[in-house]
């Protein structure tokens, strides 16, 4: 083999490569790409068993020569480190010399020679082909960077649901939307974008936490309007796109086992309070009032009161802080007044809202995260081992809690609150604005799940659906401002404020 590649197109797919090996191998040729350079093409193949990556470089006298075909399988971390540590805008060859068993590196009046592995070692891979039953379609890179990089917040790291850690992928036939949806018991983040055509047709998978972290440093190297084609079938996802003019590169991914929670119910509850707050503002007085906390749950307090947001922060060890910002509150908002695709007219209330599946009884179980000093996650066994009658039901707490919303508080919360003259906006037509004395309303979250929920918004202003204190809150754009094909709803969970 004689080859003679520009070091930047070597780097580059060798930084591909690179991250997907494993840095402990149980074999040194998991350890090994297969470099393969014959007449029109140099192609590079890393693999890991669980995911696949193929860069292929074409030949062109001004950056990829081959004068010699070859095949072997080189260390591509030791041939990496090499690669990048020489001179910019220069040539890099690579010689097989047979006698040796090795490859020289030579760049300028620099050179290495370093040891192959005979290219039959290299494990086997799963064809591509036509008779896999893949379902093809295409997609934007940026639409598709986007609705994976907004999901990607609320992924699990649950080792042992493996389901939960990664994005899942289906089609919904209710709106006709390909749908990215991630939870990790305390939230959900559900992006929608216009269903790509013969997408109605795949099977819902679930990628891994890995394979998303790739997918993104893959797609940043991709020009935002080109176009990515993509296969998918029940075992395995595999996208094609020009890395550059020079460089085609093939990603394939094992899909993970498992089935994902049903957790559409959890968008589709009632929720009858709107609160509407600027992002820009929000963002920036959570993240300052998160200064001084620093309890395990992160927990901050939203009160709202009069059209007035007060958020604030306590630690015993620390102090407390407050701030104000103006917003608009509205309240006994009706089904219909959600003004959304993804929230439905339904009869669900909180007792129904559980994402279950056959592997354990309730999505959102916050009773892994607790606080023994000030703030506690509520945890929904208390809820589930309950019986329900009705929304004005005297909630039950652990032992450790002497806080109880009672029948009398719920009902002050949730009362009929007198007409305004003021101007409601037609997403709340008909709500009764939020002028009442009597209508504080207090709820609290945690302050990092929160933020990673809000920042992915790109109208000015993000609407929060509420119930109660310990119900979920629906969060998304303003509904008359969507600009653009993807579509986001969330849901997260409160924290429960616990005083001892």
């Amino acid at each position: 083999m004689y080859v003679s590649i520009k070091k930047e197109l070597l780097v580059k797919t060798l930084a591909h490569a690179n991250r997907i090996i494993e840095k402990r191998q149980a074999s040194p040729v998991f350890g090994c790409v297969l470099f393969d350079a014959n007449n029109d093409y140099i192609k590079i193949t890393a693999t890991n068993m669980d995911m696949t990556i193929i860069d292929i470089i074409a030949f062109n006298p001004a950056n990829c020569i081959i004068n010699e075909s070859g095949t072997y399988c080189l260390p591509v971390s030791l041939l990496y480190e090499i690669s990048k540590k020489f001179s910019n805008n220069s040539n890099i060859v690579l010689q097989s010399n047979i006698n040796t068993n090795e490859i020289k590196i030579t760049n300028n009046k620099t050179s290495f020679s370093i040891h192959y592995i005979d290219s039959s070692s290299f494990p086997p891979l799963e064809l591509i082909n036509d008779n896999n039953d893949y379902i093809d379609f295409q997609m934007r890179t940026e639409d598709l960077k986007n609705a994976i990089d907004i999901t990607k917040v609320a992924m699990s790291q649950d080792i042992i649901r493996t389901q939960l850690n990664g994005i899942y992928i289906h089609y919904n036939e209710q709106d006709n939307t390909l749908r990215f949806v991630a939870t990790d018991l305390f939230r959900i983040s559900c992006t929608s974008i216009n269903a790509p055509k013969n997408t109605n047709n795949i099977k819902p998978v679930v990628i891994s936490k890995k394979t998303v972290m790739e997918l993104l440093h893959m797609l940043s190297d991709i020009n935002k309007n080109d176009i990515v084609n993509i296969k998918i079938n029940e075992k395995q996802i595999i996208l094609e796109a020009n890395i550059s003019n020079d460089i085609k590169s093939i990603y394939s991914s094992r899909v993970v086992t498992g089935s994902f929670p049903e957790y559409k119910t959890a968008l589709e509850i009632n929720n009858n309070k709107l609160l509407v707050v600027n992002v820009k503002d929000f963002i920036n007085a959570i993240d300052r009032v998160d200064t001084i906390v620093s309890d395990v749950s992160n927990s901050i307090q939203l009160n709202i009161n009069n059209n007035k947001l007060t958020i604030s922060g306590v630690s015993k060890e620390l102090g407390s802080a407050i701030e104000e910002l103006e917003c608009k509150y509205y309240c006994n908002i009706t089904a219909n007044q959600n003004n959304s695709a993804d929230i439905k007219n339904s009869s669900n209330t909180l007792e129904d809202c559980t994402m279950q599946d056959s592997n354990y009884d309730v999505l959102i179980n916050n009773e892994d995260i607790l606080n023994d000093n000030e703030c506690a996650l509520h945890n929904n066994d208390d809820i589930l081992n309950s019986d329900y009658q009705s929304e004005d039901y005297d909630w039950n707490y652990n032992s450790d809690s002497d806080m109880n919303i009672s029948n009398e508080e719920q009902s002050g919360i949730d009362s009929d609150y007198s007409a305004s003259n003021k101007e409601i906006n037609n997403s709340t037509d008909g709500a009764i604005p939020s002028n009442s004395e009597h209508n504080e309303f207090k709820i609290c979250f945690n302050s990092k799940y929160l933020l990673e929920l809000i920042k992915p918004i790109s109208t000015n202003e993000v609407y929060m659906y509420l119930n109660t204190s310990v119900s979920p809150t629906i969060i998304k754009p303003d509904p008359n401002k969507i600009d653009g094909t993807l579509s986001l709803v969330s849901v997260i969970m409160p924290v429960e404020i616990v005083h001892n």
